[in-house]
């Protein structure tokens, strides 16, 4: 059980949950790209250094959204800034870019807020170091 997601099983086993000081369990995993309106919802999703690097985090967000059962919870790891594959024009070299999108603000205005945080830094310094946050949300 998740107690950052209010006891929900999760929907996959993540060694690093530890170090954020939320146990999980082994439990069905569900495939957003594969979600269709006619599957059933599932009652708990994690993503975990996705939303970060997204083309289309708005979209992407409501597939999480209507994956999810009423009361479903998700829960989130992302860095603040995000990392879109981008091409430098003059090079043509390839490259992270942060888009000026603010991912946590975006998942506020489509879930409930039940807790956030940074990770554990002595635990995960490198994370903590790089402003790193979780949230735990409800549909």
């Amino acid at each position: 059980m998740l107690p950052c997601l209010g006891g929900a099983p999760s929907p996959v086993v993540d060694t690093e949950a530890d170090a954020l000081g939320c146990p999980v369990q082994p439990a069905k995993k569900i495939s957003l790209c594969k979600t269709a309106p006619q599957l059933s919802q599932g009652q708990a999703a994690i993503s975990i250094w996705v939303l970060q690097h997204c083309l289309a985090p708005v979209e992407d967000i409501e597939r999480i959204h209507r994956s999810l059962a009423p009361q479903g919870e998700v829960f989130i790891l992302n860095m603040p800034k995000r990392a879109v594959p981008a091409v430098v024009p003059a090079t043509g070299a390839f490259t992270w870019a942060h888009d000026g999108i603010d991912v946590a603000e975006l998942l506020r205005g489509r879930f409930t807020l039940r807790a956030e945080g940074e990770p554990d830094k002595t635990r995960t310094p490198n994370m903590a170091d790089a402003g790193a946050f979780w949230m735990s949300l409800v549909r």
